[in-house]
């Protein structure tokens, strides 16, 4: 096991036109988690430093424990240290980042054990449908569509040049 890992993971879009809960679109905006094996402790800076919780109640917290869970593998006690650049509730799929984010830490602090199919489903599970979950773990245009159980997704080939032009209100806007 791996006692310091550290993953950055996008932002996303999704319901993008007739893709209700099967399109996403992976943004160049990021959050970066960091996990060290030791003492409990968490660290949150940028967007939500002051309203996320910093104790095992944390979405990036529950998900690394889900990870050791699937595994039947010792929860080690962990600091926990994110900086957020992706806003909350502003439909720029900050949960989906921070689930898939302790999803792949915790994985990666077990040496990659559960292959990326499998977070998929795990991932998708707990949010409860694919569309921001598929893009924040796999990166790109995604499209992700349950059959017999399982989630199926596939890239969308999109042009190089293409852009995301980006308007956050200075509101909150839940999106769950």
């Amino acid at each position: 096991m791996k006692t310091r890992v550290k993953v950055r993971v996008p932002a996303t879009t999704a319901n993008m036109g007739p893709g209700f809960d099967c399109l996403g679109m992976a943004l160049d905006i990021w959050n970066t988690v960091e996990v060290k094996v030791g003492p409990l402790g968490f660290e949150i800076t940028g967007h939500g430093h002051d309203s996320l919780p910093q104790d095992s109640t944390n979405l990036i917290h529950r998900s690394i424990v889900r990870i050791f869970d699937e595994l039947d593998k010792a929860v080690p006690e962990f600091h926990l240290t994110c900086h957020n650049d992706i806003h909350l509730t502003g439909g720029l799929g900050s949960s989906s980042a921070a689930l898939v984010g302790g999803l792949v830490a915790g994985n990666s602090l077990c040496d990659g054990a559960i292959p990326e199919d499998d977070l998929l489903q795990i991932a998708s599970e707990i949010e409860g449908h694919p569309d921001n979950v598929t893009p924040a773990l796999l990166g790109g245009f995604q499209i992700a569509v349950k059959r017999h159980g399982r989630v199926i997704a596939a890239a969308v080939p999109t042009p190089d040049d293409l852009a995301a032009v980006l308007f956050v209100p200075n509101v909150a806007m839940p999106t769950s």
